[in-house]
């Protein structure tokens, strides 16, 4: 793995199982590099009835949603990992402005397949990701002032991708995901976007499906000082379960703590059952996720706080192939289709709280088909 942060003087040897003791090693330190406060007026949230419009394929919610949703089912198409919340929770959400967001490095890359095939331009743009989100030579996160508890869940998958929807026996089945980024690349995403998770989140769980993908992320998860772990699942033939078996497990963990869960035979992760944490994160392993500055952070957190049952989803970003690699601010990025119309209904602060202004249109739901207008 290249090294994408300075070392520091630290105990070393492998990182441990999720549950044992806080490994040491490397620090991966969020940057706190946000500047001034983007602005005095307190953000409005827009009520997304479409998911297609809401996807960004990343969410925030109150961990009693996902305590309370259905279990995530196992499907072959990752939006489902979103999807389902917007289907089963009681509201989507998204900012009005671009206080929230996600750069998709992804997208960089697929635009780039036939003119940068070996993949030099999209590792430039990593490269730029983690040196604005990891910070060397500190032995604590430099980090925003606290948050409320907040786990962000991230899958990870490091090996290749069939390239689409059809099912070849012989190689692992991944679904619809389509990234043809090296090994390397992706454990180096992956670093940048735990920082920049870890800049919001007090903890972070990633879930991987190999033992190679385990001792890697392992690895690299110990320099995070015990701020965050890997977990193992059993999704080696299958990659494309392995969002939905994460949020399971999450899931799980939330309900047994409510004393809701029906499952006797469920093993609690050891390390994940004693973290106490009152939101939820979930970010793919190639989005960086930004708030634009600790207000918006904080009102993301609150609006939700406030709203329980809503999920609130980011705008989504990414590059395209005439940008420098290097330039990875918002204005540099294309702003992706999931757009909310800004003349729907909006949760606004005001000195009474979140107040909903203009006319909510009724949602229409159809549980037995998993679906909803909401």
């Amino acid at each position: 793995l290249v090294a994408l942060v300075a070392h520091v003087v630290a105990a070393g040897g492998p990182a441990p199982a999720a549950g044992g003791p806080a490994p040491t090693g490397e620090a991966i330190i969020p940057a706190h590099s946000r500047g001034a406060e983007a602005s005095t007026n307190a953000t409005e949230f827009l009520f997304c009835n479409s998911r297609v419009h809401s996807y960004g394929a990343a969410w925030l919610a109150h961990a009693s949603l996902p305590a309370k949703l259905p279990l995530f089912r196992n499907k072959r198409a990752l939006e489902y990992a979103t999807y389902h919340v917007h289907e089963r929770g009681h509201r989507s959400i998204k900012a009005s402005d671009d206080s929230f967001w996600v750069n998709h490095i992804s997208s960089y890359e697929h635009s780039l397949r036939r003119i940068d095939p070996t993949g030099q331009r999209v590792g430039k743009m990593v490269d730029a990701l983690a040196s604005q989100h990891c910070l060397g030579n500190r032995t604590t996160p430099a980090r925003p002032a606290p948050g409320p508890p907040t786990l962000l869940a991230i899958p990870f998958y490091g090996g290749a991708v069939r390239g689409g929807l059809e099912v070849n026996a012989t190689t692992p089945d991944t679904g619809n995901a389509h990234s043809k980024a090296s090994r390397e690349t992706k454990l180096r995403t992956l670093q940048a976007v735990v920082c920049a998770g870890l800049e919001v989140a007090s903890n972070a769980l990633v879930g991987v499906c190999t033992r190679r993908d385990n001792d890697d992320v392992s690895a690299l998860l110990a320099k995070t000082g015990g701020a965050a772990r890997a977990v193992l699942l059993n999704c080696e033939a299958m990659p494309v379960f392995l969002p939905f078996k994460l949020l399971r497990l999450v899931q799980r963990t939330l309900k047994r703590r409510a004393g809701v869960l029906r499952d006797p035979t469920f093993q609690p992760l050891p390390w994940l059952a004693s973290l106490e944490f009152d939101f939820v994160l979930y970010d793919e392993s190639d989005q960086i996720l930004v708030f634009e500055s600790p207000s918006a952070r904080d009102e993301a957190f609150a609006v939700l706080a406030a709203r329980p049952d809503h999920v609130l989803m980011p705008q989504r970003y990414s590059k395209k192939w005439g940008q420098p690699p290097t330039t990875v601010s918002r204005a540099s990025l294309t702003r992706e289709g999931n757009r909310c119309n800004p003349a729907k209904p909006r949760l606004r602060k005001t000195a009474e709280g979140w107040v909903v202004a203009g006319d909510v249109v009724p949602c229409t739901r159809f549980p037995e088909r998993g679906a909803s207008t909401c």
